[in-house]
Order: C-alpha cells, then structure tokens, then sequence
C-alpha cells in the first residue's frame, strides 16, 4: 500500500475524461487495502503502461506482461518493471513456481478461456502465493443507470442491443459471480481467501452513466467508440490543459464519492468485486 491520493494524479494524467479517472482511482483505493498479501517477486497480468502499477505499488515490480505491443512499449518505457512484454497470458515465459504474486486489474472480464488462464497462473505461482485481481461483476448491469432505465416494458429490445454493443467494443466475454470464479478457481489449484465487492450504486451511478454514453458517436447508432460525441465535447469546453484551479475544484467534488469501501468484506451491493485466491500446496494436504 502507497500514501499515493490516487484521485488527485489521475484526474491530472486523464482530464477531461474525469469518469474514467474516478473509477480507476476508486478501485485502487480499495484494493490496495490486500497488496500486502502479494509476496515478492510480483508479477502484474495485462499490465497496459504500467501507470496502474506504479500507483498501486510505489515500486518498481519484477514483471508486466500484457497482450498489446504499444501498452507493453509505453509499460518498458516507464520503468514500472523489471521486465516487461508481450504475451499471451495463458503461456507464460516464467519458470514453475517463481512467482510470489500476481496481481491485475480489470483484465479477467476480456478473457475468453479463464480455466485455462488459472492453470497457467497456477503453475508460475508459488505454492503459497497469492493471486489478487479486480473484474466486473454481473450487478454492473442492473446498477448501470442507462440500462437500468431501460429494464422495462418496450425498452428492453434497446437495451439488450446497447448492452450487447458495449460488450463487443470492450470484448466483455467473462463476467461471473462469485460460485463461479470459486469454482474455476478451485479446479485450478486455488482457495479463494477474500471477496469483495466495491463500486456501490452511488459510485456506480457516477462513472456508468458518463461512461456508457461516451462511447456513442452518434446515438442510436450502436457502432460504438472509445471516443465518443460526449468525449469529443469535453475536450472541446475544457481544452487539454486545464487550469490547477479546475482540477481542485473536480477533485474536491468527487473526493468523498471516491474514496468509500463497502463497510465490511462480502458486502453484497457493487458493479465490481475484489478477488484473493492462494495457490494450494496439494503436497502438504
């Protein structure tokens, strides 16, 4: 854990998409809370340009592999890592048991074989070790207020249709519960220690709304973008380079909203969840 103010760096590096700044600064502030269950060396999964990282950890960590060649040369760029590189994550080039950790963040709901991906977490783990990961969960959906405003008599062809069209922009293919990831988890080799969930219907409310309708060039087209008509006008009223003076005042406005945790582990109501899983020592059981 860091004494980084997560909200503060990141809506500097990405204003004016304030939502996205929020989101990511309020999943890093809850889970940075179980970093200290990871154990060196560490290695971050889907690791992008390792800024997520180096907030996280304050540090510089052994490895980062990701699937895009441009996220992993920005990631070598940084020096966040020790290594860095491109790769499929269900082939890792990492030796049996040499890491202490895995970590990843908002990767797992992208990934089509999770079976597959756990083994091969599995194997580099050491016995012992701890694999520590934020993903969407399936209330995201009903705690969205765009398509919660939808789920209801002659709206709900539109909404499966926008829920659809988000989910193939963003390759949304693996977004479980928890029995489920238990299970996957649990064929794998491992025990799940900790589940939470964060993201509450207020936090939620906040960034789903901005976020789902940024992603519309031109509504009711459903050929989504990752920079949308709302997108475009924020840059355009804000400019690039806004004032200390504007961030302060967003900074102070979204603070108390983003920096919340659910107010005990297992707590039921998010659009996103927190997953702890130690690798079984099957020798000594």
């Amino acid at each position: 854990m860091t004494d980084v103010d997560f909200l503060k760096v990141l809506l500097q590096k990405y204003d004016p998409v304030t939502f996205f700044a929020f989101i990511r600064a309020h999943e890093l502030y809850n889970v940075s809370a179980y970093t200290p269950m990871l154990e060196e060396p560490i290695l971050d999964l889907g690791c992008g340009d390792g800024l997520i990282a180096s907030l996280l950890f304050g540090r510089q960590l052994e490895w980062g592999v990701d699937v895009s060649q441009e996220a992993v040369d920005r990631a070598v760029k940084s020096g966040s890592y020790g290594r860095a590189w491109c790769a499929d994550a269900h082939h890792l080039d990492l030796a049996d048991a040499s890491v202490g950790g895995v970590y990843s963040n908002c990767v797992l709901e992208h990934i089509d074989d999770l079976p597959g991906l756990f083994s091969e977490i599995a194997r580099v783990l050491k016995p012992g070790g701890v694999f520590l990961f934020t993903c969407m969960a399936p209330s995201y959906y009903e705690l969205n207020p765009v398509f919660r405003a939808l789920n209801r008599p002659g709206l709900r062809g539109l909404r499966r249709r926008m829920i659809e069209a988000e989910n193939a922009l963003h390759h949304h293919v693996s977004i479980f519960d928890r029995p489920t990831y238990e299970t996957m988890l649990s064929a794998a080799g491992f025990s799940v220690e900790l589940h939470q969930f964060f993201s509450p219907p207020d936090v939620t409310n906040y960034y789903a709304l901005r976020d789902t309708l940024s992603k519309y060039a031109f509504p009711p087209s459903f050929k989504l973008t990752h920079s949308g008509l709302y997108i475009r006008q924020l840059v355009r009223r804000r400019g690039r380079n806004p004032g200390p003076d504007a961030l302060n005042e967003q900074y102070d406005r979204l603070k108390p909203l983003c920096y919340q945790r659910p107010p005990q582990v297992n707590h039921t109501d998010g659009a996103m969840q927190i997953f702890a899983a130690r690798r079984v020592d099957h020798a000594i059981l």
